[in-house]
């Protein structure tokens, strides 16, 4: 634990709540994720080459503001991660993409990514 005094995170928008997550990839791009390491995250899919289903334990009504990831990969990729749907409010599952340019692309087996999303629990502003 950091031996700091930190503060409380403060958003002008009412009810905004962060998830992290932890992938590991395996061959073709399976999908592994760090249970201990992704709280509010119930499972990941492989839909087809670099692209993704993530589902959350539960629905967040105002959507996603937010998200991003980064590969943990002892080789350099060229890999960034671009979000297709979100429907967290409704079906509890954000999409995304592997990207290699404008390519779905499955991270390299042994890689690793860490996400985070910023997601709105009500309508409320």
């Amino acid at each position: 634990m950091a031996n700091r005094n930190f503060n409380r995170k403060q958003a002008l928008e009412k009810e905004v709540k962060d998830i992290y997550f932890k992938v590991s990839f395996g061959a073709t791009g399976a999908p592994t994720l760090s249970a201990s390491d992704s709280l509010g995250v119930a499972s990941i899919e492989r839909d087809a080459q670099g692209t993704y289903t993530v589902t959350l334990d539960d629905k967040y009504h105002g959507g996603i503001k937010f998200f991003d990831g980064v590969l943990l990969d002892a080789a350099a990729e060229d890999i960034y991660f671009q979000l297709k749907a979100d429907s967290v409010a409704s079906s509890k599952e954000v999409e995304f993409f592997c990207n290699t340019g404008a390519t779905a692309t499955d991270p390299s087996d042994g890689s690793v990514a860490l996400f985070k999303l910023e997601l709105k629990n009500n309508t409320i502003r």
